[in-house]
């Protein structure tokens, strides 16, 4: 991880853009809806996103909408958490294919669908997709409209989606240097890094987990602060200083920045053995483990602070 007293002064020296007249035209528009649910539930109230201009798909590019699947064995559209792996080869082979699904899960944050869903690994019933948090997938049978098709875990619990999200998000930015993208994705961005605050129990300034498989490693049971999450959001709260700071959303970039110095120190403390990061905080048997994928988030930041520089040094 780049050093923190660096981030901090390349976030204050960042050059501000005079954006806030068209950011904050971007309101997030619900409306109430009932809708009959393809789950065991009854039918019920919930909110749904209506306006199509908030994510891009009033535009006149032509690109259209895009759908893929993780597998044939899988059969769900766009698995957020496998993207965030995926999705280097569609920014570099077709960009504006990459920052169209980006839209699309933009326009998923800021929606909320009330169906009940019933979540097979324990057994509990929960709502089908949470204001605020990322989803897993776009769905299956009617994809953008019915997302959230998995439901072993309630994935509005999930660790890693929302940083994953911010981080690509960011990524894309500075990869295209496309102002208006970042325009358009910043309230998405801002509400789901706004919806991670209930995850730090202790106020340390990192994400706590609660002993269940939160995460893309859906069998892997995570206790206190792990390693493969905390590394996606300690970079998911640089990103979105640096990307508020160019925004002009000032007081947001003061409040990740705040975090991002409190949760450093906390997360080297928690999880450093002298030797390498463990697994997570707790104290079961695999605590002390080395997982290979633990430290992807500082790849993904390495990747994208690099780019953030070269766009800024050609601008």
């Amino acid at each position: 991880m780049p050093n923190d007293q660096d981030q901090v002064s390349e976030f204050e020296n960042a050059g501000v853009k005079e954006t806030d007249d068209k950011i904050n035209g971007r309101k997030r528009t619900v409306v109430m809806c009932t809708t009959d649910s393809t789950y065991e539930s009854t039918t019920s109230t919930g909110r749904k996103c209506v306006d199509e201009k908030l994510c891009g798909h009033d535009n006149d590019d032509h690109v259209g909408r895009f759908l893929y699947l993780e597998g044939v064995e899988y059969i769900m559209w766009c698995t957020y958490d496998m993207h965030f792996y995926a999705s280097f080869a569609l920014l570099k082979l077709f960009p504006r294919i990459e920052l169209n699904i980006q839209r699309d899960f933009a326009r998923a944050v800021l929606c909320e669908d009330g169906r009940k869903v019933k979540f097979l690994a324990e057994g509990n019933w929960g709502i089908r997709k949470v204001y605020g948090a990322v989803p897993h997938d776009l769905g299956t049978h009617d994809p953008w409209y019915e997302m959230n098709a998995y439901n072993i875990h309630d994935t509005s619990k999930w660790k890693d989606l929302n940083p994953k999200f911010v981080l690509q998000v960011y990524r894309d930015f500075a990869a295209t240097g496309d102002l208006q993208f970042g325009i358009d994705m910043w309230p998405a961005v801002r509400a789901a890094m706004e919806y991670m605050d209930q995850f730090d129990k202790d106020r340390d300034g990192l994400i706590e987990n609660d002993g269940f498989p939160y995460q893309t490693y859906d069998t892997w049971t995570v206790h206190g602060v792990s390693t493969y999450c905390g590394y996606l959001w300690l970079p998911a709260l640089q990103a979105a200083a640096a990307m508020a700071l160019e925004l002009a959303d000032r007081d947001f970039a003061e409040i990740c920045k705040r975090k991002f110095l409190k949760a450093k120190p906390a997360f080297e403390e928690k999880l450093w053995n002298g030797s390498y990061f463990n697994y997570d905080s707790g104290s079961s048997g695999n605590s002390k483990s080395i997982q290979a994928d633990q430290l992807a988030g500082q790849w993904l930041e390495t990747h994208s602070f690099k780019l953030y520089q070269l766009i800024k040094l050609t601008q």
